[in-house]
């Protein structure tokens, strides 16, 4: 958010839950209060990064700025990190393990369960 680069190997050596939502997402929004809760409740074992785009660099900043418990949150205008990814479409989750394998996708507004497989991406 702060215009710095960001280097993703940084995160290597426990698992990642990456979450790609767009500011004016509404599902996005009500979806909030839950990845807090994981972002809390696996600190020490998960680092949740946020990944803003669809939007305005601004926009992305503002709703950024309601995910204080996130220690990363990316801008991503131009959507490079969506596109590495595969997310086509707002609000999806990738979960990655500790050597930065995807283990679980989700999609838009998924019917998964999100815990479960944060749980058994930190007991790994």
């Amino acid at each position: 958010m702060d215009g710095s680069s960001f280097d993703g190997a940084s995160l290597r050596g426990r698992p990642v839950l990456l979450w790609f939502w767009a500011p004016w997402c509404p599902t996005c929004r009500s979806q909030l209060p839950e990845v807090q809760r994981l972002a809390a409740t696996y600190e020490d074992r998960l680092q949740v990064v946020g990944v803003g785009s669809l939007d305005s660099r601004d926009a992305i900043a503002r709703f950024a700025e309601q995910t204080s418990d996130f220690t990363v949150q990316l801008v991503d205008e131009k959507g490079s990190v969506w596109r590495h990814f595969d997310i086509t479409e707002q609000s999806s989750f990738v979960l990655l393990d500790r050597e930065a394998n995807v283990v679980h996708r989700s999609g838009y507004g998924g019917g998964d369960d999100l815990e479960g497989e944060v749980e058994a991406a930190v007991r790994r």
